[in-house]
């Protein structure tokens, strides 16, 4: 930033705002999004809107966390028979969330949806949930999207879905290589 070489923050603030740009999904838009995929497939499955839920969160007091949760619960809240059954923070790593959901499944029989704030953390949940032999017993929600990680699990059936704030990163991907071009995004 002092040398005058613009820097773009991309989805978390930094604690001194040494950015030129700064660009974020709408993480309560994707936890909306996530909470109505969870009402209209437990609907499917059992004729009514009922079922439960883990969810697993990232870091505690963290915008994305925040939103991500109250979006969801902006849907989900609205369908008193939809029940979250346990809910751990494993701030938005896969092993912490292998463990929180090890811990969800030894205190939970009965599991319908695993929403996991970011795809790592949903995949660490499918993890415990494998090495239990319990994986078939639900579904699992990711967010993040990536081609590597989200995009592949839905491929491979492991996750329902992945949600992404895909147009944030097309913006700051513009926004890099018109700078590097000199040409307007």
């Amino acid at each position: 930033m002092k040398a005058g070489i613009p820097s773009i923050c991309l989805e978390r603030d930094i604690m001194a705002p040494n950015w030129t740009t700064f660009i974020r999904c709408d993480n309560r838009k994707i936890g909306r999004q996530a909470g109505q995929f969870v009402v209209d497939y437990l609907t499917r499955k059992y004729g009514a809107a009922k079922g439960k839920i883990v969810e697993i969160e990232g870091m505690k007091g963290c915008e994305g966390a925040i939103n991500r949760h109250g979006g969801f619960w902006d849907i989900v809240g609205k369908h008193p028979d939809i029940k979250c059954v346990h809910t751990a923070t494993a701030n938005w790593f896969q092993p912490e969330a292998l463990d929180r959901m090890t811990e969800a499944l030894n205190a939970c029989p009965e599991i319908d949806v695993v929403y996991g704030q970011n795809d790592p953390m949903a995949y660490g949940a499918y993890l415990a949930a494998k090495e239990k032999g319990r994986e078939k017993e639900m579904i699992f929600i990711g967010i993040d999207g990536l081609a590597d990680e989200g995009q592949k699990y839905v491929k491979e059936g492991i996750f329902a879905v992945s949600f992404a704030g895909a147009s944030a990163l097309r913006d700051g991907a513009r926004m890099v290589f018109s700078a590097e071009s000199n040409v307007a995004p």
